[in-house]
């Protein structure tokens, strides 16, 4: 079989796998097969043995060596060897009814038993026995085989393991009429839940199961034989029943920790992170929870913005200047508290930090509702940016933890969408049970519900348990990606116009005399963001987060530059002012809604995965001292100029951020990603 001196000719070669980077980026298979012509001089090693002990699955001392199927080993390599492909298919199903599932998760004794070990390396003889049947499958020789002839015999199956699959192809053969039950809802039991799809994916399960149905074999699935059907009701209806149940009770172990949480039996965790990835690749109801939480926090916060100055100015009889800095230390003590939630998050479980920050936020506004005093309204405030800084670092932490890293910018986007509906619905909610005469004493309390509602979906949020470590050093890179400073200053000045805009364009309309709803200036950018968002996490997935970050400048900068026109366009057209108008939000929605998922994946791919809460912190620290300054610095401009300076002066910004951006925050980016 095989060259008699192949083994002296050439070397041993396997197929070559993904570069560690690469494949962490997907749950599939990493190996790039050999190609038709070494797989044939592979064959062409199998030396021509006396005693082929690789086809002969024997024990020693307890130890399987050679093939326990007595696959004819030898008579296929010599027939690859010689060319001869389907020969060498025909030989391979003699013995072995499931090849493409052998061929990858065997652990191949066969190797073992081969004697070209004894004086160097063995045939590859499990690469071989799957490059057969895959090219077999490709070349069309496999086809559905149903038997000609029925024996009118009726058997039922219970279980569809590789036990059950194997009953079911040698029966249906013989004419027999199979039918399968599956408890779970796939055909294919331990080879669909519990091998990873790395060393099986799941298309290849789904490949045999269809042929087998097209050749006679019945397959239910979702049926728990002794539950949902009683055994004597199959030994009525079928001739015979055979148990292929497995082994699904798992054999426990007396060890230290052994009760602790996160311990999982490994059949049991490899089926539950399998389905997950199967059904949704992993962005299932955990990803779900972590969204309406998100959406209910910001829902409840959006919803006093526009209510607390009257609350403020009908209740405590505060000015227009003790409203402002009243309301202020709410973004103060937020912005105080972010760069200290990294180290938190990063050096503590993530989640339990994260349920009690939205327990605090949540239990404030009850605090609002029975104070009476300003005083404590002004601590209760405090209180509340703090909670809000704590909660909003941990939520998007969590999200980048239980989001596979190939889709992370459209899990970010989706969740920053939630941001903006919250936003866009939120202030309008509040103005309309204000205007309908409610009272502030029932406004807290929908708040209040609504953030009940939030924290119970934040509890179901299934995060993945984070390993107890050492906590990290006290340093200034515990609490600022230093890393990420140079994309926090682009990101900074980015935020200034922005700060001015969410504040002042209802003034802006005012003082340039536009007679429009500038309620809808709100909902137009969030629906601008809510489109973008969508298609811009899969652009970021695939690798583009520069790219996606330069392209949302463009967008932004036109849309601060119409802004700061319209005060002259009023003067010709008010009609078409007001068309500008509406258009700058979508702008703005469609250009910022881009950027958002792209640059916070930028901090998350600087940043080693037990800095993520460092990351996500500097990311959004970086977002509000803009927004602080945009508020401070708009004002000052409006008081010597006018609103649209402040505008002109916005889109200058953004330029100004953008060169800085694509000249030195992208090089610098590309050198020092660690993902």
């Amino acid at each position: 079989m095989g060259k008699p001196t192949g083994f002296l000719e050439y070397e041993r070669k396997e197929s070559v796998g993904e570069a560690p980077l690469k494949r962490i980026k997907h749950f599939n298979e990493f190996h790039t097969p050999l190609s038709k012509k070494e797989q044939e001089r592979q064959g062409a090693r199998c030396m021509n043995c006396g005693v082929p002990f690789c086809q002969s699955g024997i024990l020693i001392k307890g130890m399987v060596t050679g093939c326990p199927l007595n696959n004819l080993i030898p008579e296929w390599n010599d027939a690859t060897y010689t060319g001869n492909w389907d020969e060498a298919y025909n030989r391979l199903r003699k013995t072995n009814p499931f090849p493409e599932f052998t061929g990858r998760v065997c652990p191949h004794p066969c190797e073992v038993g081969c004697t070209c070990n004894l004086g160097g390396d063995p045939v590859n003889i499990k690469e071989k026995e799957l490059s057969i049947i895959e090219r077999a499958y490709e070349s069309g020789l496999i086809k559905p085989e149903p038997p000609e002839v029925r024996t009118g015999k009726t058997v039922a199956i219970v279980g569809s393991g590789p036990s059950g699959l194997c009953v079911a192809e040698y029966l249906n053969r013989r004419g027999h009429s199979v039918t399968v039950y599956e408890r779970s809802d796939r055909v294919g039991g331990l080879l669909m839940y519990g091998i990873p799809n790395m060393k099986l994916e799941k298309t290849y399960i789904e490949r045999k199961v269809k042929l087998m149905e097209k050749e006679g074999v019945v397959f239910k699935t979702g049926v728990n034989v002794g539950v949902d059907v009683k055994a004597q009701d199959l030994k009525k209806q079928y001739d015979a029943v055979v148990l292929c149940c497995g082994a699904s009770n798992p054999r426990d172990i007396k060890a230290p920790g052994r009760k602790s949480k996160g311990i999982y039996f490994a059949v049991d965790y490899l089926k539950a992170a399998t389905k997950s990835l199967l059904d949704s690749n992993f962005a299932d109801k955990k990803y779900i929870d972590a969204n309406a939480a998100n959406f209910l926090l910001y829902f409840g916060f959006w919803l006093l913005v526009p209510v607390l100055p009257f609350y403020l100015k009908e209740t405590f009889s505060c000015g227009e200047a003790a409203v402002g800095t009243i309301l202020s230390c709410y973004t103060v003590s937020a912005l105080c508290t972010r760069p200290f939630m990294g180290y938190l998050y990063d050096g503590f479980a993530r989640k339990p930090i994260y349920i009690m920050a939205y327990l605090l936020f949540t239990a404030i506004f009850a605090g609002y509702v029975l104070t009476s005093l300003l005083a404590v309204f002004i601590l209760l405030r405090a209180v509340h940016g703090v909670a809000f800084g704590t909660v909003t670092v941990g939520g998007n932490t969590l999200v980048i933890d239980i989001t596979p890293s190939n889709r992370r910018g459209e899990a970010l986007g989706y969740y920053g969408l939630t941001n903006n509906v919250a936003m866009s619905i939120g202030p309008m909610t509040g103005l309309f049970l204000h205007d309908s005469h409610l009272s502030y004493e029932h406004i807290f309390s929908i708040g209040l519900l609504t953030c009940v509602l939030g924290f119970l979906a934040a509890v179901s949020v299934k995060a993945p348990r984070k390993v107890p470590v050492k906590r990290p050093p006290v340093s200034l890179d515990r609490f600022i990606l230093l890393k990420g400073i140079p994309a926090g200053i682009a990101l900074l000045l980015l935020s200034i116009p922005y700060g001015a805009t969410t504040n002042y364009v209802a003034v802006y309309a005012r003082e340039i005399g536009l007679q429009v709803p500038t309620g809808f200036f709100f909902t137009l950018m969030a629906v601008g963001m809510g489109i973008s968002r969508i298609f811009a996490g899969k652009f970021v997935d695939r690798g583009y987060i520069t790219q996606t970050i330069s392209y949302g400048f463009y967008v932004v900068i036109a849309a601060f530059f119409l802004l700061s026109c319209c005060s002259t366009v009023i003067a010709y057209s008010e009609a078409w002012c007001s068309f500008i108008f509406y258009l700058v939000p979508f702008m703005l929605g469609i250009g910022f809604g881009v950027m958002f998922p792209a640059y916070n994946t930028l901090y998350v791919n600087l940043a080693p995965n037990n800095q993520r809460g460092t990351a996500t912190s500097t990311y959004l620290t970086s977002w509000d001292i803009g927004i602080g300054l945009g508020i401070s610095t708009g004002g000052y401009i409006a008081q010597q100029y006018a609103f649209d300076a402040v505008y002109l002066f916005g889109s200058i910004l953004c330029v100004a951020s953008m060169l800085f951006f694509n000249l030195y925050v992208s090089p610098h980016y590309h050198r020092n990603k660690v993902r």
